[in-house]
């Protein structure tokens, strides 16, 4: 066995550590919580103070979520529904969206990324 001490032994080990502290520190946001903190970063874009990009992050990963949860939903409803027509457009439709969204990495930055829309 040849050893690796690269950057993917690195990477490895990273996620590896950050793994171990989610599974012992990490807890689901309250819808409350998630909508104040939705709500605090689209006023931090809005002024321009977002210079680590949280706020950013903050709400594309919303986004992606919210569309990775529509398409689980729908996955769930077509399986469960025997398989229908009208339950696979559905699904196909919530698959495109999810891939629309995660495709799209970097766009012009926009403060007023987030339209006042809350979680």
């Amino acid at each position: 066995m040849i050893a690796n001490y690269g950057k993917e032994a690195t990477a490895t080990r990273h996620y590896t550590q950050f793994d171990s502290y989610k599974e012992h520190t990490m807890g689901k946001p309250t819808s409350e919580e998630l909508q104040h903190a939705i709500a605090t970063a689209i006023g931090m874009r809005e002024s321009g103070h977002d210079q680590d990009h949280v706020a950013k992050a903050l709400l594309s990963l919303n986004y992606r979520m919210q569309k990775m949860e529509h398409l689980l939903e729908a996955v769930k409803r077509y399986l469960h529904a025997g398989q229908s027509a009208t339950d696979h457009r559905t699904l196909l439709l919530a698959v495109q969206a999810a891939e629309k969204a995660n495709a799209a990495e970097e766009e012009p930055d926009d403060p007023s990324f987030g339209g006042g829309r809350l979680a």
